[in-house]
């Protein structure tokens, strides 16, 4: 080990106690690279931390539980929560009869110098900001050694718990954005920047408001660095990347000086992301979602065509394509607001798309409002010269990788419906599934393919709630032929699929009769999920893979004796273990 290995090993390793254990494993693969030995370092204090409950570390601690203690003026009532910096309890003022949150600082951290200032500096920074939308402090103080700030608290609940539930509606999704920006259109002004907007750092009350958290990673802008004053400013060293990566703007990411356009594009993600039920920017690795960042411009949400323009302005690479200042987009937000307010409210109360009323022109198509409480996209009348699409893997949105087979499956379901349409060439689940998903010219991924248009779509589950977004793209052009959005129970997973179906054969002026209409159903739900994820491990094309289809198949032939796709499968599975006995080709 060189002298500087042990630093270098404490500061990997905070840094990534300071990350939820789910986004750990994707730190340390950027942080460490090709060092294997600083990752196996790390990963070994990494579990001695979660099996005896702390890092070897001689400094302060809090107690071991502070619930019931007194701590200054406050007493303890009971625990809230856990962040990336440390924990938040529950107190009562007793000076003041009040309830207030309790933000103590990780133990780990308190020997950090740099961790311990950005502590008080958020006190310090967000104590000096007075907007209704912005939680307020109350007080920075210590506790046997362990840094706390007291703040009001904030009843109700995060961004990112309202989007778990389900789609937003349109005027909740701008007035969360209206209320962000009026915030963070105050603190710019006083030349600090959040830098780290994100759903898990807004919270919605139960009363309306809107109220912004963390200013843990503000930064007082360089435009308001006054001369020979900057051993006092709230500084980072240059180069260091701080932030949740998928709401970070490409300045940060590149470590660069960061100013109000940086909250800008984080605004935009979550807007995009409460407009959309899904992120801009995916990947399976940090590292992918960076490179999505720097070199993907994403798909406009489905929106009213000015709310898509401010999304598209905020998610500009280049800082200087944003707004100039967060009061411009204050003022088109609420621009957008008032209009929307003079408009009827749709009968759903869902998101939807403003219908034109304006005739067809040569060649030129209207956007409709149809179908019952939705408001799909449709292009009708000019696409009935297309006989032959391809259907893109659907993106997992849940945040859960063990959904991944309800995304999977529905491409699936859609191919074999699609696929006894007569006069309808289906690109097979072979060839569309080996497109990279992260592809956004879909006009190149069609011509690849050979099709006139290309479907592809998103999957999200929350409990037994479906969220199904899907939308045909053509080739030719690009453009949009036909989009929706549908949403269920998971027992209504085949009225989803036969919906999609249906819409799509519509989109391309066919007919579907009965026959072509049947999936491959079983009235058991458990039945069809059992062979969903037989189909998606057979296709992995492993040893284990097979296997492991083989119980799931036979796992749906015992709940349903009659599901003749669930037979199907086993013997296709079959097949490829009697082909494959034997050879290498076969992966262990």
């Amino acid at each position: 080990m060189t002298p500087h290995r042990p630093d270098v090993v404490k500061k990997v390793l905070q840094s990534a106690l300071a990350l939820p254990a789910s986004e750990r494993s994707d730190f340390l693969a950027d942080a460490c690279a090709s060092d294997h030995a600083l990752r196996a370092e790390v990963e070994a204090l990494l579990q001695t931390h979660v099996e005896g409950g702390a890092v070897p570390d001689h400094s302060p601690s809090a107690p071991a539980s502070l619930i019931g203690t007194n701590v200054g003026s406050y007493r303890v009532l009971e625990m809230l929560g856990a962040g990336g910096m440390g924990e938040v309890y529950v107190a009562l003022d007793t000076r003041l009869g009040r309830r207030v949150a309790l933000k103590f600082l990780s133990a780990q951290f308190t020997s950090d110098r740099e961790r311990v200032r950005r502590f008080r500096q958020e006190a310090e920074v967000a104590s000096g900001l007075n907007h209704p939308n912005i939680l307020t402090i109350h007080e920075f103080g210590e506790h046997h050694g362990v840094q706390f700030i007291a703040s009001e608290l904030v009843e109700g609940e995060t961004l990112r718990s309202r989007l778990g539930r389900g789609p937003m509606d349109l005027s909740e999704i701008v007035r969360v954005a209206s209320e962000v920006a009026s915030a963070l259109r105050t603190a710019h002004a006083a030349g600090v920047i959040h830098r780290d907007i994100k759903p898990e750092n807004v919270m919605l009350r139960p009363d309306g408001y809107v109220k912004v958290l963390d200013f843990g990673l503000a930064k007082l802008s360089e435009a308001s660095t006054p001369p020979g004053d900057g051993a006092t400013l709230l500084r980072t060293a240059a180069g260091v990347v701080m932030g949740t990566t998928h709401y970070m703007s490409p300045e940060q990411l590149r470590g660069e000086i960061v100013d109000q356009r940086t909250d800008q594009w984080s605004l935009g993600v979550v807007l995009y992301e409460m407009l959309s039920s899904r992120r801009p920017f995916e990947g399976s690795t940090g590292s992918d979602v960076i490179a999505a960042i720097l070199g993907k411009e994403p798909l406009p949400p489905q929106a009213p065509e000015e709310l898509r323009r401010i999304t598209a302005k905020l998610l500009r690479r280049k800082r200087e394509e944003r707004y100039p200042t967060t009061g411009d987009l204050c003022a088109d937000l609420a621009s957008f607001q008032k209009k929307n307010e003079a408009e009827p409210a749709p009968p759903s109360g869902k998101l939807r798309l403003a219908g034109l009323a304006a005739g067809v022109v040569i060649a030129v198509a209207s956007i409709l409002m149809l179908n019952r409480d939705r408001a799909p996209v449709r292009t009708p009348g000019l696409h009935s010269e297309i006989r032959s699409v391809a259907v893109l893997p659907f993106e997992n949105v849940s945040g859960e990788a063990r959904n991944q087979y309800l995304s999977e499956g529905m491409a699936e379901e859609l191919i074999d419906s699609l696929g006894r349409i007569p006069d309808l060439k289906v690109v097979s689940r072979t060839s569309s599934f080996a497109i990279e998903r992260a592809s956004n010219d879909i006009g190149a991924v069609g011509t690849r393919l050979g099709v006139g248009a290309v479907i592809d779509g998103s999957v999200r589950r929350s409990g037994n709630r479906l969220t199904v977004g899907a939308r045909l793209v053509s080739t030719a052009d690009a453009g949009e032929i036909w989009r929706d959005t549908y949403e269920g129970e998971l027992t209504e997973i085949f009225r989803i699929q036969s919906e999609i179906v249906s819409a799509v054969a519509d989109a391309l002026n066919m007919r579907l009769d009965g026959q072509q209409k049947r999936s491959r159903q079983t009235q058991d739900l458990q039945a069809y999920e059992l062979y969903l994820k037989g189909r998606q491990s057979a296709y992995r094309w492993t040893r284990d893979g097979i296997n492991n289809a083989v119980a799931y198949f036979r796992g749906a032939i015992d709940r349903d004796p009659t599901f003749a796709a669930a037979w199907a499968g086993l013997g296709d599975t079959y097949a490829v273990m009697d082909h494959r006995a034997g050879l290498t080709t076969l992966k262990p």
